[in-house]
C-alpha cells in the first residue's frame, strides 16, 4: 500500500508481505530521494498528528529514535491506521503495534 501526493515530498509505503515500512523523502533539488526502511519488529509506536490541513505520521523505532512523514492527507492517515489495526488483528505473531 503506497500513499503518494504530487506536491508532497514524502512517500510512505507499508509492505505487509515483507513486514517493512518505506519512508521516502524527495530532496529540495528534486533529483535524489532519501529512503528509510523500518521492519515491523523494530517499531515501538506510531504517532498520528492531525492538523487543520493534513496530518503527520511518526514511527518510533527501537534504538534509533523516530522516522517522520509529514504533510500527508488525513484520508491516507486514516487508511494507514485501519490497515495497521487490521494487520494486528489478523497476524498476532507479527504485531506492528503492541
Amino acid at each position: 500500500m503506497q500513499f503518494v501526493h504530487v506536491l508532497n515530498p514524502w512517500r510512505l509505503e507499508f509492505d505487509f508481505a515483507r513486514g517493512v515500512i518505506f519512508v521516502k523523502k524527495r530532496n529540495w533539488h528534486l533529483i535524489s530521494v532519501d529512503e528509510t526502511i523500518v521492519p515491523f519488529r523494530q517499531i515501538r509506536r506510531l504517532e498520528i498528528d492531525t492538523h487543520v490541513f493534513g496530518a503527520s505520521l511518526k514511527v518510533k523505532v527501537f534504538g534509533s529514535g523516530e522516522v517522520c512523514a509529514r504533510y500527508l492527507s488525513k484520508r491516507a492517515v486514516r487508511k494507514i491506521k485501519e490497515e495497521v489495526l487490521n494487520h494486528n488483528e489478523l497476524n498476532k505473531s507479527s504485531i506492528v503495534i503492541s
